[in-house]
């Protein structure tokens, strides 16, 4: 099962969570499992031959994805760090594959709504909220270029012209560490813009 919630069937969890035993063993376990389970609680898992939590159970990744497709709340505590950050599941490679692609899938969704959130709050003239989310989509992808201009073209909305190049500055000396390039035209010129308008040149 998924951090949204989806169905999967008790053959797919058994093997996921017992792939080295045969099938008949790995059912066995996950029937005593989900009868263990009955002691925390009425019907955390539900479902015969298709089984999924309960709508009682929380799950702090699933609560964070809906608040981030709603375009809300992305100040959760869930949205800090890798999803099960520091967990290795090497004896069970099929959990593992999955792992990894929900740490990719979440990723991706923290990083769009994050992107969507900044652009509506510079629409909406809240800069210090853009700002503030804009830095934490940074710290997702910190070689992206257009999360940078996004952070010079909100401090220089603002009137913050240094702070604006400071940030051009930083691009620049992380793709030349990083990646050992220059930043794109696009950056360069918008730079370039900032200092003509503060009566300097970019430094």
């Amino acid at each position: 099962m998924c951090a949204w919630s989806a169905k999967a069937t008790r053959e797919r969890v058994a093997g996921l969570l017992w792939p080295d035993v045969p099938d008949r063993s790995a059912r066995t376990n996950l029937r005593q499992v989900l009868w263990r389970l009955r002691s925390y609680g009425p019907d955390l898992v539900v479902g015969e031959r298709l089984l999924t939590l309960s709508g009682q159970v929380q799950v702090d990744v699933t609560q964070s994805n809906l608040a981030a497709l709603e375009g809300h709340d992305l100040e959760r505590p869930a949205w800090a760090g890798e999803l099960l950050a520091g967990k290795e599941f090497s004896d069970c490679p099929a959990f593992e594959e999955w792992l990894l692609f929900e740490r990719e899938r979440y990723w991706s969704l923290r990083r769009d709504a994050l992107w969507r959130r900044c652009r509506a709050d510079q629409d909406a003239g809240e800069l210090g909220s853009a700002l503030r989310h804009a830095a934490r989509r940074l710290e997702l992808d910190p070689l992206s270029e257009p999360v940078y201009r996004l952070i010079m073209t909100l401090h220089a909305g603002g009137g913050d012209r240094a702070a604006a190049l400071t940030a051009f500055r930083e691009c620049r000396e992380v793709l030349r560490e990083q990646l050992g390039v220059s930043p794109m035209p696009e950056t360069l010129a918008l730079a370039d813009r900032i200092g003509r308008a503060g009566g300097a040149g970019e430094a």
